[in-house]
């Protein structure tokens, strides 16, 4: 369900922060034999200050945006560095995500925005927050916010994403650790799902389920979700002999069943709601 929140997109972010000093190389990138772009930019030098400020702002604007997990999480890669006097503007390749459990995997379940402008003013550390606009104007918003050096850099984006999840793995990895459960750590797309369109289920069918059945997954599998400090396993099913969809909540420590709902795969009808 929620599929439109899926998607986690890479950012392209100014970031006007704390005093420091950097230092920027530059190449271009360079297609592969595979025709994807290789990472061999050269990335600016950022003190531990600056880093630490460029992740607080993007978790401080993001959070509470996207389908909520368990642990948010941020990779940035700055690709270049100014220092005006009164601020210190950092551009960077930014990706933000909410982490949560589908199937025992620990996986990015939602995150991403739009390419912004950060301004933070040195003195106060406060920071404003912009973001070009859709359509048509993101090409010119994106050439009057960022300087040419980096426009490369933006385009080819993907480049920089591995780096960027392995960040963002160290938050899901720290989190884990502090709930003391040990489990898989993959990105949504590397992992196996089953959508229930697979099995012929229609689009209007799938509608009517995604009205009742809102935080379930929108395939076979279980996705975890804490609720008033008790975690819940949300459990989606598809029963080939019988046609039926069916849904299961229950308490993820006792497998207390708080929720049982069966749904006609042809009609989208509920055959069967047990609270």
């Amino acid at each position: 369900m929620n599929s439109k929140k899926r998607n986690i997109i890479i950012i392209a972010i100014v970031v006007i922060l704390i005093p420091a000093v950097a230092v920027l190389l530059f190449s271009r990138g360079k297609k592969d034999s595979s025709g994807t772009y290789k990472d061999d930019y050269k990335t600016a030098a950022v003190s531990g200050d600056i880093d630490e400020t460029v992740s607080k702002a993007i978790l401080e604007h993001y959070s509470g945006n996207f389908l909520k997990g368990e642990c948010e999480a941020e990779g940035h890669v700055a690709m270049e560095i100014e220092d005006t006097g009164s601020k210190t503007i950092v551009y960077a390749l930014v990706k933000y995500a909410e982490f949560g459990f589908e199937s025992g995997v620990f996986t990015d379940i939602s995150g991403g925005s739009n390419p912004a402008v950060i301004t933070i003013d040195k003195l106060t550390g406060k920071y404003d927050f912009k973001e070009p606009r859709d359509g048509s104007y993101y090409s010119e918003d994106i050439h009057d916010m960022f300087p040419e050096t980096c426009h490369a850099k933006i385009l080819n984006a993907d480049g920089y994403s591995k780096e960027m999840w392995n960040q963002m793995s160290v938050y899901a990895r720290k989190y884990l650790d502090s709930i003391g459960r040990d489990a898989e750590i993959l990105t949504y797309t590397a992992f196996e799902h089953h959508h229930l369109s697979e099995y012929g289920i229609t689009e209007e069918v799938l509608e009517a389920v995604d009205e009742k059945c809102d935080y379930f997954p929108d395939g076979n599998g279980n996705r975890e979700r804490i609720e008033d400090g008790v975690r819940y396993v949300y459990s989606t099913e598809y029963d080939r002999e019988s046609e039926l969809i069916k849904y299961t909540k229950y308490e993820y420590d006792t497998e207390k069943t708080v929720l049982y709902i069966e749904v006609n795969s042809k009609t989208g009808e509920i055959v069967t709601c047990n609270e």
